[in-house]
């Protein structure tokens, strides 16, 4: 059950992280947009479908970061719907500062208008998050060793 479970998580893992790469990519390519939306939802059906094997910390660490892409996503769309409206034009800017602001956070910038970020949001955030899940560094680290301790043995030998 243990092999099934890790098993589950790297599949989880690198499908999520594939399509985060590909929000990023969107991003980098268009800036803020409402295709922020189509990502947003694509990870949480990812999310879902491998929802009995995720810890509730994996999934709590998670749902802000897909928040924040529905959010980018749906004020995109009002930015864009209310571009020539006059009578709403403070409204619209106000959405456009916190697009940018949530854009910047998602991106890993580190200030934003004077403003101090953190990268809680940032897509390498949720890459690090999944890597800590799976024990990627502890991984490594064993595998490294293992290798040393072979090679060792191997030259006592030889």
């Amino acid at each position: 059950m243990g092999n099934v479970a890790f098993d589950k998580h790297v599949e989880f893992s690198e499908k999520y992280v594939k399509e985060a790469q590909s929000t990023l990519t969107t991003f980098l390519q268009e800036g803020p947009t409402e295709k922020a939306l189509k990502h947003a939802w694509t990870l949480l059906d990812i999310r879902n479908e491998y929802i009995i094997w995720l810890p509730d910390s994996l999934e709590k660490a998670l749902a802000p970061f897909e928040k924040t892409l529905r959010e980018i996503g749906a004020k995109a769309h009002y930015v864009e719907a209310v571009r020539e409206n006059r009578k709403d034009s403070e409204d619209r800017s106000k959405a456009l500062e916190k697009l940018f602001n949530m854009f910047a956070k998602v991106m890993g910038f580190d200030e934003w208008e004077g403003e101090k970020l953190n990268d809680e949001l940032a897509i390498a955030a949720i890459i690090r998050k999944l890597r800590g899940i799976l024990g990627t560094e502890e991984l490594t680290s064993l595998r490294t060793f293992i290798i040393r301790r072979a090679i060792q043995e191997i030259k006592k030998k030889g």
